[in-house]
């Protein structure tokens, strides 16, 4: 459930991304939060995603890792889970870590499907 107060957390280290909340955040927030909307792949599918959202609740767990990780690694970030159902995953907020998958205009993956590992 979400928390009863869903006014917006304070970022916990305001000079990695000073506008973002913390929390469960109402969907208006995040609409314009450019962590939250570059995580999403851009303004229109972060627009896309929260108007799916807003059909079943206010608010959103958002909860960016800023203190927990290295950035300085290479492509360290999180993959955004669209299911809010509780299936797949059992989540209904941005929180599952994970690579950023690339997509690419041709079938890439072709060319090593049958490749041995071994």
């Amino acid at each position: 459930n979400p928390n009863p107060n869903p006014n917006p957390n304070p970022n916990p280290n305001p000079n990695v991304i000073g506008c973002t909340c913390v929390g469960h955040v109402r969907l208006a927030y995040l609409r314009k939060d450019p962590n939250f909307i570059a995580l999403a792949g851009g303004l229109q599918a972060a627009n896309a995603y929260l108007n799916k959202v807003s059909k079943r609740q206010s608010t959103l767990g958002n909860f960016p890792p800023f203190t927990q990780y290295d950035y300085n690694v290479a492509q360290e970030s999180r993959v955004l889970f669209l299911d809010a159902n509780g299936s797949v995953l059992g989540s209904n907020g941005i929180v599952n870590m994970g690579r950023y998958v690339a997509v690419a205009p041709a079938n890439a993956a072709g060319a090593i499907r049958k490749a041995s590992f071994a």
